[in-house]
């Protein structure tokens, strides 16, 4: 197979280094002519690491229900209905960023949702000294349903999780209904 899990393992963790390191930049390790590149930059790494990850339970690189079974606490903003939604996106119009309310999804819901977003924004937080401390998501689909934030140490380490878990054993078992192969891995 021309996608060997070590590489894409590997690629994984080289984008969660790359993040790492734009988490530690502080206010004044950014000019204001490169705000721009740097907010991609997150984002950017955020979604490689979102896509590589999923693409790890697609080509069976990982036990069964692996992703599923992974729980992300977040912070939810409801959506102010469908009359509030732009054509450019207005988060503080569209969404009660006033309310946040705790919420829990599984890492394949919160990968699916990144690599599907309407909404990706790279977040700071006063609290902390950093830049960069969460990300702003909700897909094309959910995005009345609202609006979640995660802490990026906490997509790192689920995913880090994720990457280094391997299944041990699989079995096979021929399904005639289906007329095919099915496998379970553990």
């Amino acid at each position: 197979m021309a996608i060997d899990s070590h590489y894409l393992r590997r690629k994984i963790k080289y984008h969660i280094t790359q993040l790492k390191k734009y988490m530690t930049l502080h206010d004044e390790d950014i000019t204001s002519d490169k705000v721009d590149q740097y907010y991609s930059a997150v984002e950017i790494q955020v979604i490689e690491i979102a896509a590589l990850t999923r693409k790890l339970r697609d080509l069976d690189k990982l036990p069964d229900n692996t992703l599923e079974n992974v729980m992300i606490d977040l912070i939810k903003y409801e959506s102010n209905g469908p009359e509030s939604q732009r054509s450019f996106v207005s988060m503080e119009d569209e969404y009660n960023l006033d309310i946040p309310m705790h919420a829990q999804l599984p890492l394949a819901r919160v990968v699916d949702l990144v690599i599907h977003s309407y909404i990706l924004q790279a977040w700071g937080s006063n609290e902390e000294e950093y830049y960069f401390t969460s990300i702003l998501f909700t897909s094309d689909r959910t995005r009345l349903d609202g609006l979640y934030e995660i802490n990026l140490s906490d997509l790192i380490t689920a995913c880090l999780k994720v990457c280094n878990t391997y299944p041990y054993r699989m079995e096979t078992s021929y399904d005639k209904k289906e007329q095919r192969w099915i496998k379970k891995r553990f």
